[in-house]
């Protein structure tokens, strides 16, 4: 999902019993929680302008973005992933925090994934 990110951590274990996912993968995607949020509220600005910069969709200013799910990385839980559902559109946020780095913005990377398009069946247009 994110294979162009030097930054990802690719781990080549196994996957661990009990698990569906592999132990450098990331968690399903959940509800979020009241400290999700508030992670979330700590980059919202960051999140707000690199949505408005990278995407060709327009936003009024006063238009908020909220997630509706997060997912986090297994072996670094402080890594998370935010969708934020947009109209035709996913915006998944991935979160890397760095200490060292005082640039929320330096922190975030942004896939938007395009609703795909389906037509109909000959069987469905049938009564």
């Amino acid at each position: 999902m994110w294979e162009d990110d030097p930054t990802q951590i690719q781990s080549q274990c196994l996957a661990i019993p009990g698990r569906d996912v592999e132990s450098g993968g990331i968690t399903s995607f959940s509800e979020l929680t009241k400290a999700d949020i508030c992670v979330f509220d700590y980059y919202k600005n960051a999140i707000s302008e690199r949505i408005r910069q990278e995407t060709n969709l327009h936003f009024p200013e006063s238009f908020e973005f909220v997630p509706t799910s997060v997912a986090r990385q297994i072996e670094s839980p402080d890594n998370c992933y935010f969708r934020i559902d947009l109209p035709r559109s996913i915006v998944t946020i991935k979160i890397i925090p760095n200490p060292h780095v005082y640039d929320l913005s330096k922190h975030i990377s942004l896939q938007l994934e395009p609703f795909a398009t389906r037509k109909s069946s000959d069987i469905e247009l049938t009564f």
